[in-house]
């Protein structure tokens, strides 16, 4: 992460004035900010500083590339924008097969089955689309909703590749979390991977992150190297016992020849066998050429006590071929062809174990094209690292789409050929600066009320196209009834009704003025 810092001018524009060094800057009560490169006049009282990093710069940069796309077309449904044009001509819904009513009953929760409503977003889901939209008021079931929707996605539809995305990392957790219990209670391996930092994922989850995955590939693949190879060598016509023997040979001498070679090459020619007086401090040179020194004994040794080979005055890169010779006429292995494609598959297993613990191999991209699930958050999934933007995705599922800005739910959509957008439009709206709403205000007239600033997931939700495909979820189990009804009534217009009993709690025990389940404070 790299951090600037911009000074607002007389015109009210910011504009880059230095650098911040986060070693010296202190923050708290008394902040000092420690600021390099300044460029300018000198800061005085009462001016105006704010911190940019590269990683907003990169959000932007990744929001503001996924909508350009999207504008012209080049998003995997071309028309993609023309859906949430709500006062425009929509597109007419496209029709897909509507599941059968067995296959819903298999996602009841113990004795609870899926209520009508549920069924009813379930069907419309899948037969509308490319964009399908669901409301979900809180504690509707909206994530199990999503785990039994990737189930049967995944068994059912035959989808391969499936991206879910939220703005909040703990949404998507919670989608992973849910999603992982119910594939693991049918009995189906949870191919998935979650991406973004390590220290946002959660416990439950942990062994689906990008790193867990790629140290466990590397341990599983160092602990089945022998076996591996010596599978792969036997299938080219070559004897299990010599491939053994080569694997031995390979990881006992080879990589030791390796180490000696890279060690080699690190000296300058001037350096190589080069004296210096014993009260001389010992430069960095003469440190790896005693290394090299120790590492070339051991080879010698380990040659005469296994091989009974003696490297004596035998170049580096002719003793592991003789070796190899010597290994093949023990065992009657005829063809230096097949020699020769075995060594260089031992050399290919090391570069692959050499390339799981490099960031620079990009392994979550693989993983990113790999896994049959995807999870990360709307703009984290836009890292050029991940690959993600550039793959096409079967289905795209979009987790509390009300909250989230278009530029947010445009770098995920344009990659998907069908998208379900989750949300509810009476909860939280999107958040915008008020720099944003000012600017957006002044330039295309809009009042600052104005419906632009609602979210994608309302504005479609509430126009023709919406009303043919959205649904919603009308039955709640969190909120106890008095709750539940009040909540119904000022934001649902009474159509939200209550799945479970009141509080078990006993209101004895409760001071006079909390034994209700609704108390109005003045």
């Amino acid at each position: 992460d790299h951090t600037w810092v911009e000074r607002q001018n007389a015109d009210g524009l910011w504009r880059r004035c230095g650098d911040l060094e986060l070693r010296d800057t202190s923050l708290g009560a008394n902040a000092e900010l420690a600021i390099e490169r300044w460029g300018g006049k000198p800061p005085k009282l009462g001016d105006k500083l704010r911190l940019r990093s590269n990683m907003e710069s990169a959000s932007l940069s990744r929001r503001a590339a996924a909508v350009e796309r999207i504008l012209e077309g080049r998003s995997v449904v071309p028309d993609l924008m023309a859906y949430f044009q709500a006062s425009g001509t929509q597109p007419v819904p496209m029709e897909f097969h509507c599941p059968p009513e067995e296959a819903l009953d298999a996602y009841a929760q113990g004795s609870k089955s899926l209520n009508e409503s549920q069924k009813d977003a379930f069907r419309k889901a899948l037969q509308f689309g490319p964009v399908s939209l669901l409301q979900g008021p809180p504690g509707t079931g909206k994530t199990w909703f999503i785990a039994s929707l990737l189930h049967y996605l995944l068994t059912k539809e035959g989808a391969r590749r499936v991206l879910v995305v939220s703005q909040a990392h703990e949404a998507v957790n919670n989608a992973l979390e849910k999603a992982l219990e119910l594939f693991e209670a049918k009995g189906v391996a949870f191919d998935a991977v979650r991406l973004g930092h390590e220290s946002v994922v959660s416990e439950t989850i942990r062994h689906l992150h990008s790193s867990s995955i790629e140290q466990s590939y590397r341990e599983r693949f160092k602990a089945e190297y022998k076996e591996r190879v010596v599978r792969l060598a036997t299938e080219m016509g070559l004897p299990a016992d010599f491939a053994a023997a080569a694997v031995k040979l390979h990881v006992n001498v080879g990589r030791l020849v390796d180490q000696i070679s890279a060690l080699a090459s690190e000296l300058p020619a001037p350096e190589r066998g080069r004296q210096r007086d014993a009260d001389q401090e010992v430069s960095a040179e003469e440190v790896v050429a005693q290394r090299g020194r120790q590492l070339t004994e051991a080879l010698e040794g380990l040659c005469k006590r296994d091989y009974q080979y003696d490297v004596g005055e035998v170049q580096l890169g002719e003793v592991i071929d003789d070796l190899y010779a010597q290994l093949a006429g023990q065992y009657e292995v005829q063809s230096p062809q097949a020699v020769e494609r075995l060594r260089r598959l031992l050399k290919m297993s090391d570069d692959w174990l050499k390339t799981l613990g490099e960031p620079a191999a990009n392994f979550v991209e693989f993983l990113a094209k790999s896994r049959t699930i995807v999870a990360g958050t709307l703009v984290g999934i836009g890292r050029r690292a991940a690959g993600v933007i550039q793959n096409m995705y079967d289905w795209v599922v979009i987790d509390e789409a009300g909250r989230a800005a278009p530029s947010e739910l445009a770098v995920a959509m344009q990659t998907g050929r069908r998208i379900l957008l989750v949300g509810d439009h009476k909860q939280l709206p999107p958040t915008f600066e008020q720099e944003v709403r000012d600017t957006v205000s002044r330039k295309l007239c809009y009042a600052h009320d104005s419906r632009a600033f609602a979210s994608d997931f309302e504005r479609v939700f509430d126009s023709t196209y919406g009303r043919t495909v959205g649904a919603s979820l009308k039955e709640q189990y969190r909120m106890a009834p008095t709750i539940g009804e009040l909540v119904s009534e000022v934001f649902y217009d009474g159509s939200l009704a209550t799945g479970r009993g009141s509080s078990w709690l006993d209101t004895s025990l409760l001071p006079t003025q909390l034994r209700h389940e609704v108390c109005w404070v003045d």
